[in-house]
């Protein structure tokens, strides 16, 4: 594409976006794992979450400084979260199964997303993270 048909786009930092909220890392117990997660949410909540997945090996910190940019430009709450096995999250029994993924990983975000109470998500996955079941 030609650079001059592309459209250019100005990231913002949260402080010059309004405010934000980020959480320090936090814990949650579910049924079946203690999960490390963060999340940026606006002083005026509304509209949907963004839900960060990460990819197979990685976890939140993965993320870096995307999360406050997203939040930023789309003025939205961000969550990131580690799956179990994965950055400060519970630690899990190896080998797991090849389909780990696509099994395990749908469960364990229902469970965070309820206990979070979120029923508006868009979900956004990096690499093979992109696919859940």
């Amino acid at each position: 594409m030609p650079s001059a048909a592309r459209k250019s786009v100005t990231l913002r930092s949260v402080s010059q976006a309004g405010p934000y909220f980020m959480t320090a890392r936090q814990f949650l117990d579910t049924s079946a794992a203690r999960l490390e997660y963060q999340w940026l949410r606006p002083a005026q909540a509304g509209g949907p979450t963004f839900v960060l997945l990460h990819e197979g090996l990685g976890s939140l910190e993965l993320w870096k400084d995307f999360p406050a940019q997203l939040a930023a430009t789309c003025h939205a709450s961000v969550l990131t979260y580690s799956r179990q096995g994965y950055g400060y999250s519970s630690a899990i029994s190896l080998p797991r199964p090849l389909d780990y993924l696509s099994v395990d990983g749908p469960s364990e975000l229902a469970r965070l997303l309820d206990a979070l109470a979120l029923d508006q998500v868009v979900l956004l996955g990096h690499s093979n993270c992109g696919f859940h079941g």
